[in-house]
């Protein structure tokens, strides 16, 4: 047996193929118009992924994206490797990829306390297991993109659903083809994602079903921490409105929204995690605010653009595509909920807001709080549908994987070995 190995990798320049008109809007499906290049690892970097346990290596990963009107934009990122279990094993690895949330100075640092817990968890595992954990398009390492005449791109387009999801596709292929070269073929993949970005999960999988992913290994699993109501996953925001909102958030208000969050070493962050995110206080730690504040300064700022494509609605395109695909099909759907059941009561003003009636805000909190165990949820959709809906309690509230970091890995294992 092998004690786990965790490498944090340098990945990529990642080309995503958008129109550079109307504030960098992509096209609905960019995929279908390129051809994909297999992602670049030098032999220096082959070589470096062989280091003793418990060393870090960089590799140099890259994919190409292009866009409509042949406009490319290169993205370099990075992403986090942790390798568990029997290396020397011939057996297929189980392969799980994690999407972290999107927000002000959010990244794939998300999971570190997570990969400390599954590192520790999966010492003596008798089969290989490996996690990855990328930065997603526009986040953290991953939010300074390069123009096809080699000028960096200072405003970012508006992310969606199928920019990230294919991210993770290209990622997952690339990964399998390394992986196979070394003796270690992929078997199955599970893809776990945290509350608005269960999307880009469901997305993952769906191609897999439907056979038009670039990667070969079926994902069985998806798992989905304090996944939002059914609605979300059911109805759809109307693009215009997302577009209008992304113009809005990219000039002058986004701006300063950004600048306020990060005054005062990030005061505003603290202060919006504690009240929205966690169970207690003292589940953020040190390094939540400080990592927050060091990733949202990072080139130049550029990670807003992400941020700002979060709160215009990008992510809430609908589900129901994806969720009528896995009926009565090999996709397992489980979930990871906290023990804290507070509602989370912030709102954007993007956002689509409820009717308020005569009485106000208060009456239809009460209502909306009377009615939370009432209401039809996604883990009951899902049961209907015959792909799963098991969920796991843990403590904490909303942001599980850093709250809980051990009853997380301990909820994801049981997912796993479902």
């Amino acid at each position: 047996m092998m004690a786990p190995i965790f490498h944090r990798r340098s990945v990529v320049p990642f080309v995503l193929a958008i129109a550079c008109c109307d504030a960098f809007l992509p096209t609905a499906d960019f995929r279908a118009a390129i051809s994909l290049p297999a992602a670049v690892l030098t032999s220096s970097d082959a070589d470096a992924c062989q280091n003793d346990t418990g060393t870090s290596a960089r590799a140099t990963y890259q994919t190409l994206y292009t866009m409509n009107e042949g406009e490319r934009l290169r993205f370099q990122y990075d992403f986090d490797e942790l390798v568990c279990g029997n290396a020397p094993t011939t057996a297929p690895t189980h392969a799980v990829i994690l999407t972290h949330p999107i927000g002000v100075g959010i990244g794939r640092w998300y999971y570190d306390r997570l990969l400390e817990s599954l590192e520790k968890d999966n010492n003596d595992r008798p089969t290989r297991l490996v996690f990855l954990v990328p930065d997603l398009l526009g986040s953290g390492s991953a939010s300074a993109p390069i123009a096809s005449d080699g000028s960096d791109m200072l405003q970012l387009p508006l992310l969606k659903v199928s920019d990230w999801a294919n991210q993770m596709q290209d990622l997952m292929a690339d990964y399998e083809a390394r992986s196979e070269s070394k003796g270690h073929p992929i078997g199955q993949w599970t893809v776990v994602a945290n509350g608005g970005c269960s999307p880009i999960a469901l997305e993952v999988a769906q191609s897999s079903v439907e056979g038009t992913a670039p990667f070969t290994a079926k994902v069985h699993n998806v798992v989905l921490s304090s996944p939002p109501r059914l609605s979300f996953f059911l109805e759809s925001t109307d693009p215009e409105k997302v577009k209008k909102s992304y113009r809005t958030l990219s000039g002058v208000a986004g701006n300063l929204f950004w600048w306020y969050a990060l005054r005062k070493d990030g005061r505003f962050i603290q202060r919006f995690s504690e009240k929205n995110l966690v169970g207690r206080a003292e589940n953020l730690g040190d390094e939540w605010t400080k990592n927050c504040v060091a990733v949202a300064k990072l080139n130049d700022g550029r990670s807003r653009y992400s941020t700002f494509s979060f709160l215009a609605g990008s992510l809430q395109e609908g589900c129901k595509k994806s969720l009528d695909t896995f009926k009565e099909s090999h996709v397992q759907i489980n979930f990871i909920r906290g023990a804290d059941k507070r509602r989370n009561r912030a709102r954007s003003w993007f956002w689509q807001r409820r009717k308020q009636s005569a009485g106000g805000d208060e009456g239809e909190e009460k209502k909306e709080n009377n009615n939370a165990e009432a209401e039809r949820t996604i883990e009951q959709y899902v049961k209907e549908n015959r792909n799963g809906g098991r969920t796991e309690f843990i403590g904490g509230r909303i942001s599980l994987a850093h709250e809980d970091p051990d009853g997380y890995a301990a909820a994801l294992a049981l997912h796993l070995s479902k």
